[in-house]
């Protein structure tokens, strides 16, 4: 509690200048102390991170590469990125997610890379009342496809486009539009990295068609002169 102090009588002031000098000491101290933390401003709080899983399938490394690359730029981005080999992930697991990249490339005549063999399988396959599918709804699911192949061939990053074209069709919606890179693939990625998390980290959907990315995609090319490869790069 505080004590109002009083100028004494022997002060060098006259009656009336001690009068004065109370009755403005009496309502300063009235006031009582400041409570500075009711004044102080509220320390901002961190929002929380965004959950997003990046899945890669691939067959020599290139798309495992990309896909920690894409987790440490989602990091800085407001995001808690997770790496996953689609060979650790079960189907049943896609309906549980919110957010989700998927970065594969091409292997064979167009199919997908051993670690993508089976949700590449289970996505594709015949869906529908009658179905026996073990792939649910993906209704709550948000997703970009990020593809790597070479225009040299007839099946461009086909397995690529079976899961944004599958995916959409499970009732998954597609945030940002595939991206399918050539060899040169660093500045295509880049891009399409960069429009999936802005994307992402709204609400509004960009409409697609499972047609090429709007965002430095290449157009799917006709069938080829060259000989089929065995190997599409990864």
């Amino acid at each position: 509690m505080l004590t109002v102090p009083i100028i004494p009588d022997t002060a060098p002031f006259t009656g009336e200048q001690r009068a004065w000098l109370n009755g403005y000491l009496a309502g300063l101290f009235s006031r009582g102390p400041v409570n500075a933390a009711a004044t102080a401003p509220a320390a901002p709080t961190a929002a929380p991170l965004k959950p997003l899983t990046i899945l890669f399938g691939s067959q020599t490394g290139t798309a495992e590469t990309l896909a920690k690359k894409a987790a440490r730029t989602a990091g800085k981005r407001g995001f808690a990125a997770t790496v996953m080999d689609m060979a650790a992930f079960t189907p049943a697991q896609l309906a549980q997610e919110e957010n989700i990249l998927v970065i594969a490339s091409t292997y064979g005549e167009g199919e997908p890379p051993d670690n993508a063999k089976a949700l590449h399988a289970a996505l594709t396959a015949a869906h529908g009342a009658d179905s026996s599918s073990p792939v649910p709804s993906l209704a709550r699911l948000r997703f970009s496809v990020c593809g790597l192949g070479d225009t040299n061939y007839v099946h461009f990053c086909q397995c690529a486009k079976d899961f944004d074209e599958h995916l959409e069709k499970r009732g998954a919606t597609r945030l940002s539009l595939r991206a399918d890179c050539d060899l040169d693939y660093e500045e295509t990625f880049s891009a399409w990295l960069a429009s999936a998390l802005t994307a992402l980290s709204g609400t509004t959907p960009i409409p697609g068609d499972a047609a090429v990315a709007a965002v430095a995609g290449v157009a799917d090319p006709g069938p080829s002169s060259l000989p089929p490869s065995a190997l599409f790069p990864d």
